[in-house]
């Protein structure tokens, strides 16, 4: 039985080559997948510790979360430019009106949570108080925006509605 597997074997290798193969489908090699260019923010938020940072197909930045005491208003400076943001987490207290001004050009953000639970045991986990909602009225896309853990004033939150009337403010 050995004998005659073998045999069929060596046959079906030799009526196997040599026959017109011009009507077979050409082999086409596929370009290389290639890593999408990161960001230059990607490399510099991914130095702060607990620090979230998720990224489209496309390799643009669409999630940020700062939750290290280590992010500052200087971090935010490398926010600059990513226009692709949706959804942004800030929550050290590090974090002033003053580091808000960043936040201006992220023209496509959705949700913004400045803070945490630190209320819910008396601190206040960003220094962010009414006079830095001020640089939020322009973030027309802003859907959702938790101020957990700030100095934020029941006017300052009536102040903002006016300016973003489509965003749910908690």
């Amino acid at each position: 039985m050995k004998r005659l597997l073998g045999l069929l074997l060596v046959i079906g290798m030799v009526g196997c080559g040599g026959g017109d193969t011009s009507s077979l489908p050409k082999a086409t090699t596929s370009p290389r997948a290639t890593t999408p260019k990161l960001p230059p923010a990607y490399r510099a938020l991914q130095k702060i510790p607990n620090t979230r940072i998720d990224l489209t197909a496309e390799g643009e930045i669409e999630v940020v979360s700062l939750t290290s005491n280590r992010a500052t208003d200087e971090t935010l400076q490398l926010l600059d430019g990513l226009t692709h943001l949706k959804n942004l987490t800030l929550g050290s207290d590090q974090i002033t009106d003053a580091g808000l001004v960043n936040l201006k050009g992220l023209i496509n953000l959705q949700t913004l949570w400045l803070g945490g639970d630190a209320p819910k045991v008396g601190g206040k986990k960003t220094k962010v108080t009414d006079a830095g909602l001020v640089r939020l009225n322009g973030l027309t896309d802003l859907k959702d925006l938790r101020l957990d853990g700030t100095a934020v004033t029941d006017a300052g939150i009536a102040e903002l509605k006016q300016a973003l009337p489509n965003c749910k403010i908690k």
